[in-house]
């Protein structure tokens, strides 16, 4: 085998070793793993795109448009209905994203005009560097238990019990490849447009010239993905590929073309997250510690000094845009602010940037002789107790023996018969799927109060089930900041007489009111029978029972208005 096809190689093993690591976590960890941590939620996002198109309405908050990014789970969920379900769908995704990473990383260092071993010293540091020296903190004292969630069971690795402590989902490397999201599979098509910029001015070792079109295409699907990972790449390929605007003829619209093109194959999946909003108060206070600068410099704290020594041995023209690259992922993790505190985010990515000179400093020490040798190898053995303590805290949690209220069976989700909703009956939700397309769901929010699941992570857990918007959901990430939330959710409480409800409140009243809100749309309600309170304002509202089983009912209420009746409240959301 010649030296170029052994070059060319050796990352999709790196790749496949790291996909496989992440395969067995997620296998071993079962569905409490695989649904980590929003898998029921982008489950129900992204039936609600299959089912109302690229604009859906918010399947957690009817009559208000979905504000996300739409093709990551619509993906999930179209590759689940093959056979496997959303939840191993996702997890497919994952695996994918791990196995492309390495090839992904190979590229942009070939463009940084690393050599072959100072690429894989680069994977290493990449993949075992970040938060490296996380597992000290279990050297102090913690009351952190292997078997929670691991963003608690972990957070002594981000020191969180003391002053200089990090965000606690900064934890390591491997966890982003192990929690559905959208961020891991981004970011090796990140990574291949980057290096079709940075190799500008110059080929890259052992390559073509830079590829225009290519970088857009892989643009493209690292924005309409994950358009924080898609707008961080396209910001350093414009600066990079700033050089070829001096080039002659033709040749100097051709990356302007190619930015164009990528930013208009992503943008019909990025519309509804780009949509103009009002938002109202956050009755979510998110539990993240940490400020700009531990966030920055605590995860990176092995690989930044032999990250600066790199960086002094590369060339100019690639140690300029290295040092762009690192400096725009610090500015957001240092002044960025996002909503869930998302700008963390970027000190992942600024971490596999230092991957990239820790790998020259790396391959440097290798190459020395006598004891300094083997610092390079002292480092990567120092990280090896948190790459061992991740897993283990996943499979930990994933074996905790509490189930899940949905399982995956036969390409989509059910009921699990022992989880936290095996006592409601479910014959329902069939009635529920045939109903009106037009209807609005009204389900109790606070029942989840004295459930496992009742958090800011999953929602409404029959969501990803249900073929109609909720009318509320509790808080959650798809509806906190919705204006009118604390007026929903104050009338739900009021029709189910939930006790806490406002002295006097009339559930009669409340229904009214809540159609109102919604005047053209029909309603469909499900209640239980006892305390009659509801039931008995659905009948004199004129609803039809639907169903019922085992003390509930589904009713279905029709508009309060018709269509060509004006009124207050708005439009159909459908």
């Amino acid at each position: 085998m010649s030296a170029e096809r052994s070059a060319r190689l050796v990352p999709w093993l790196e790749g496949a070793a790291l996909a496989a690591a992440a395969f067995l976590v997620l296998l071993c960890g079962g569905e409490a793993v695989r649904a980590s941590y929003h898998g029921f939620l982008h489950a129900a996002l992204g039936e609600a795109v299959l089912r109302d198109g690229l604009a859906p309405e918010n399947p957690y908050h009817a009559g208000a448009p979905l504000r996300y990014y739409t093709l990551y789970p619509a993906l999930g969920v179209l590759l689940g209905r093959a056979g496997i379900g959303p939840l191993w769908a996702f997890a497919a995704g994952n695996v994918l994203a791990a196995l492309l990473f390495a090839p992904a990383l190979d590229a942009l260092g070939r463009a940084f005009g690393l050599s072959f071993r100072a690429r894989r010293g680069a994977f290493l540091a990449a993949v075992l560097g970040f938060n490296a020296l996380g597992w000290l903190g279990f050297l102090l004292p913690h009351d952190s238990v292997m078997g929670l969630r691991p963003v608690f069971a972990l957070r002594p690795m981000t020191f969180a019990a003391t002053a200089f402590g990090w965000d606690p989902r900064l934890q390591a490397f491997l966890p982003k490849f192990l929690n559905v999201s959208s961020f891991a599979l981004a970011l090796p098509f990140a990574f291949w447009a980057m290096a079709e910029a940075a190799a500008v001015g110059g080929a890259r070792a052992g390559g073509p010239p830079p590829r225009p079109w290519r970088a857009a295409v892989h643009a493209a699907a690292a924005l309409a993905l994950n358009p924080l990972v898609g707008a961080f790449a396209g910001v350093l390929m414009a600066a990079w590929a700033a050089p070829a605007l001096r080039a002659p003829g033709r040749a100097r619209w051709t990356w302007p073309l190619a930015g164009a093109l990528a930013v208009g194959l992503a943008l019909p999946f990025l519309l509804p997250a780009l949509a103009p909003a009002t938002h109202g108060e956050s009755l979510i206070e998110p539990a993240f510690r940490g400020t700009p600068v531990t966030n920055l410099v605590g995860p990176l704290a092995l690989v930044l000094i032999p990250g600066v020594v790199g960086a002094a041995a590369l060339r100019a023209p690639a140690r300029w845009r290295w040092t762009l690259g690192a400096l725009c992922a610090a500015a957001v993790v240092l002044l960025g602010e996002m909503p869930w505190g998302n700008e963390y985010k970027m000190a992942r990515l600024g971490g596999v940037l230092w991957a990239l000179p820790a790998g020259v400093w790396a391959a440097g020490q290798w190459e020395r002789r006598g004891a300094r040798r083997w610092l390079a190898v002292a480092l990567l053995a120092l990280s090896l107790p948190t790459s061992v303590a991740v897993p283990y805290a996943y499979v930990a949690w994933g074996r905790q023996g509490e189930a899940l209220p949905l399982r995956s069976a036969a390409g989509a989700l059910e009921v699990h018969p022992h989880g936290p909703l095996r006592d409601m009956p479910q014959g329902w939700l069939a009635v529920e799927a045939a109903a009106d397309p037009a209807a609005v769901l009204l389900l109790n929010p606070f029942r989840r109060e004295a459930s496992a699941e009742r958090d800011t992570i999953q929602g409404e857990p029959l969501a990803p089930l249900l073929h109609h918007s909720l009318f509320v959901d509790y808080p959650q990430i798809h509806n906190d900041g919705m204006p009118d939330l604390r007026a929903r959710l104050a009338l739900a409480q009021e029709f189910y007489a939930r006790p806490g409800a406002a002295a006097g409140s009339d559930p009669a009243a409340a229904l009214q009111r809540l159609r109102d809100r919604l005047p053209q749309r029909p309603f469909l309600a499900l209640a239980a029978d006892a305390p009659p309170a509801a039931g008995a304002a659905l009948l004199a509202a004129g609803a039809q029972r639907l169903w019922s089983e085992g003390g509930l009912s589904l009713w279905l209420l029709p508009p309060a208005r018709p269509a060509t009746e004006p009124g207050p409240g708005p439009a159909p959301g459908r």
